[in-house]
């Protein structure tokens, strides 16, 4: 199983309201906590499960105006970590991809809240490429890639980790 709950609006913290957080969280974080515990009893009875959560670069980093983000996706790595111990003896394991930069409707939406702040899409492209080693934006099938591994038996003693697909631009060293 494969959760992904789409990113949260951009808003920096003082644009926040409490609707909003009560939304992101339930988007974000308890969408994962119900769909793991209806997939668990079947992957119980088969003895085996991938559960993979896809979060963001943002759990190793905070990114800037990304509050819900920043803050949400900590708990479903928390939750993860979690999990790994309680169902590993039903060879299940459970890990979290976390994306960096990627070509995607949300990468987008993020493009145009800096657009509108005047900053030009040459400028946004260039300072999301600039510190990344691989200097450029990661296309979906690089995420895919990781997934599909973490999916399969090769992946078979992997689990509780937080792997990033980010390109290198996150500057932590775990």
């Amino acid at each position: 199983m494969v959760t992904n709950a789409g990113g949260p609006p951009v808003k920096r913290f003082i644009e926040t309201t409490d609707e909003e957080w009560h939304t992101w969280y339930d988007t974000t974080f308890m969408s994962v906590v119900h769909s793991v515990k209806a997939i668990i009893p079947y992957m119980k009875a088969n003895k085996w499960g991938r559960i993979i959560n896809i979060t963001s670069v943002s759990v190793k980093a905070p990114i800037e105006n990304l509050i819900y983000s920043n803050s949400l996706r900590l708990a479903v790595i928390g939750l993860a970590k979690t999990l790994s111990f309680e169902l590993g003896e039903y060879n299940i394991t459970v890990n979290n991809v976390a994306p960096g930069y990627h070509l995607t409707d949300g990468l987008e939406r993020i493009i145009v809240n800096k657009m509108e702040h005047g900053i030009s899409r040459e400028d946004i492209m260039r300072q999301f490429t600039s510190d990344a080693p691989l200097k450029r934006i990661g296309a979906p099938a690089d995420l895919a890639g990781i997934i599909t591994f973490l999916a399969s038996e090769q992946a078979s003693f992997i689990t509780g980790t937080t792997i990033q697909v980010d390109g290198g631009l996150s500057k932590g060293t775990l």
